[in-house]
């Protein structure tokens, strides 16, 4: 009697987990050339890891793969000589960012079963010390960066009102004109002169 045939489910494919309701904290080893990025779970299981240069061209590449995840927090390296352009571009995107000292990493990395240097373990290490230490200092826009950046926005919302002005009162003007109200022509200046003199 001939044996069926045995059947493998090694070609299943396995559920994607569901990231909705976990952060997902990404930790960083940053270097000159290049930044290491580990992500892992609430629970410190890596979900993730990336290489990207040390530039702002370089830093699109980790905003993007950071997009899979809907909650992020970004934890880096306290070596602000060299994560400060990193810092700096995760801010203006909107992602939280903690700063993490290096002792601070020391137990996990002591616990790594690689041994020698490694920037997976190191930016791991860094993960998991955000995940495990409480009250790590929160990185903000450099306050001048932040000055700029709100007087721009406050220029922006001027320039804006003073567009929604000048429609009024070209408006206005079409108005009078269909009335056959004459007033004086000479631009801003003369538009201002007439609307303030007694018998405007």
């Amino acid at each position: 009697m001939e044996a069926c045939p045995r059947t493998h489910r090694s070609d299943a494919i396995a559920p994607q987990p569901d990231w909705s309701h976990q952060l997902i904290v990404i930790g960083v080893d940053a270097h000159k050339s290049t930044h290491t990025l580990v992500a892992v779970d609430d629970i410190g299981r890596q979900v993730g890891q990336r290489t990207v240069k040390a530039t702002t061209e370089g830093h699109l590449p980790a905003i993007e793969w950071a997009a899979q995840w809907p909650q992020v927090q970004f934890a880096l390296d306290d070596c602000r000589h060299v994560t400060r352009r990193l810092e700096s571009d995760l801010l203006r995107r909107g992602y939280a960012v903690v700063r993490v000292k290096t002792q601070l990493m020391a137990v996990h990395r002591r616990s790594a079963r690689q041994p020698g240097k490694s920037d997976p373990i190191d930016a791991q290490a860094v993960a998991m010390a955000a995940l495990r230490e409480e009250n790590l200092p929160i990185a903000q826009l450099d306050g001048p960066t932040r000055e700029v950046k709100l007087l721009s926005d406050h220029r922006r919302n001027l320039v804006c009102e003073r567009t929604k002005l000048i429609n009024r009162l070209r408006w206005h003007l079409h108005e009078l004109e269909t009335l056959n109200l004459s007033f004086p022509c000479g631009g801003s200046g003369g538009i201002a002169s007439w609307m303030s003199s007694p018998n405007g």
